[in-house]
C-alpha cells in the first residue's frame, strides 16, 4: 500500500470517528447509566445506587458555569463534556447523599472546573476547584467541621481525580506517571488535606474493555480502577476505589445496570417517573 493511500485511509478513519462522535455527544441527549453500589463506609460495605449522567453543553471559560445563550458566547465559548456523578447509600438509620460534577472542554480534556458535596444528617461539606490562567486550580472548601471550616488555597502542576472518567471517554488519559489529586469526595469525607500526590496510570486492555489503573502514593495507599468499553462511545461498565485506613483495606464499587440516552430535563413530569423504575432508580 502507498503512502498516499495510508494517510487517506487514517483520513477517512478520522472523519468517521468524528461523526460518530457528533452523531452520540450531539444529538441533544445525555447518557443516563445507573449503577449498583457498594460503598465502603464507616468499615463496612453498604448497599446504594450510582448514576453517572454526561451530556454536552457549552461552557463559560471566564464565569465557568453554564452559559444561558452559547451562540451569543464568542470566543469565551467552551465545549465541554459535563459529567454529575450521583451516590446514594445509607449508614445505619441516616442517608448519604453525593454529588460530583466535573466540566471537561471536548478536544483536549483540560478540566476547567469541579465540584463535590457531600450531605447527611450531621450536615453538609462542599469543594471547588477552578483552573486558572497559567495552569493552577484554586480551591475553596467549606465544612460544619472545625477542623475543616472554610478553607482556599492553590493546587499547581496536576490533574484532577474528577475529571478522570471524562479524560477516559475523550481518549485523553494516556498510561504514564503524573501528579493527580486525589478526589474530593474521598478528602472530605476520610478528613485529609487536598494536595496533588505522584500517581502512575496504567491501561489493560482485551477484546471488549479497557480498565485504567490509578495508583497514588499517598499514605492511604488510594488507588482507582475504572473500566470502560472497547468500542465507542467507551461506557463507563464499572468502577473501584480502594484505600488503607486503620490497618484495614476498603473497597468501594460500582457496576453498571442499565444505560440510556435521554432528554431528561424535559421529563419532569409525573408521567416520567415510571422511567425511575426502567432504568433502576427505584
Amino acid at each position: 500500500m502507498s503512502m498516499k493511500s495510508i494517510i487517506v485511509m487514517f483520513m477517512i478513519a478520522g472523519c468517521a470517528l468524528a461523526d460518530q462522535f457528533a452523531d452520540y455527544w450531539y444529538a441533544g441527549l445525555a447518557e443516563v447509566a445507573v449503577y449498583d453500589l457498594e460503598q465502603s463506609r464507616y468499615g463496612e460495605p453498604r448497599d446504594g445506587t450510582a448514576t453517572l449522567i454526561f451530556v454536552t453543553e457549552g461552557f463559560s471559560k471566564e464565569k465557568q458555569v453554564k452559559l444561558d445563550y452559547p451562540e451569543r458566547a464568542g470566543e469565551d465559548k467552551a465545549t465541554v463534556l459535563k459529567l454529575n456523578l450521583v451516590k446514594k447509600y445509607n449508614t445505619g438509620i441516616y442517608p448519604y447523599s453525593i454529588m460530583m460534577s466535573s466540566f471537561a472542554e471536548v478536544g483536549s480534556g483540560l478540566v476547567l472546573k469541579a465540584t463535590t458535596s457531600v450531605q447527611e444528617w450531621c450536615g453538609h461539606v462542599f469543594m471547588q476547584a477552578n483552573h486558572q490562567e497559567g495552569g493552577d486550580y484554586r480551591y475553596q472548601g467549606f465544612s460544619y467541621f472545625e477542623s475543616e471550616g472554610d478553607e482556599q488555597g492553590t493546587l499547581t502542576d496536576t490533574l484532577l481525580a474528577e475529571g478522570l472518567f471524562s479524560q477516559i471517554r475523550l481518549g485523553q488519559l494516556e498510561p504514564g506517571q503524573y501528579r493527580i489529586v486525589p478526589s474530593q469526595e474521598l478528602a472530605r469525607t476520610l478528613h485529609f488535606p487536598l494536595s496533588a500526590v505522584p500517581a502512575t496510570v496504567s491501561l489493560q486492555r482485551d477484546d471488549e474493555e479497557m480498565t485504567y489503573t490509578i495508583s497514588y502514593d499517598h499514605p492511604l495507599q488510594i488507588q482507582t480502577q475504572i473500566t470502560v468499553s472497547k468500542s465507542f462511545p467507551h461506557v463507563v461498565q464499572n468502577w473501584s476505589e480502594s484505600y488503607t485506613k486503620g490497618g484495614q483495606r476498603e473497597t468501594s464499587r460500582a457496576t453498571l445496570k442499565t444505560v440510556q440516552q435521554l432528554p431528561y430535563w424535559n421529563m419532569n413530569g409525573p408521567q416520567y417517573e415510571k422511567v425511575r423504575r426502567e432504568i433502576g432508580l427505584e
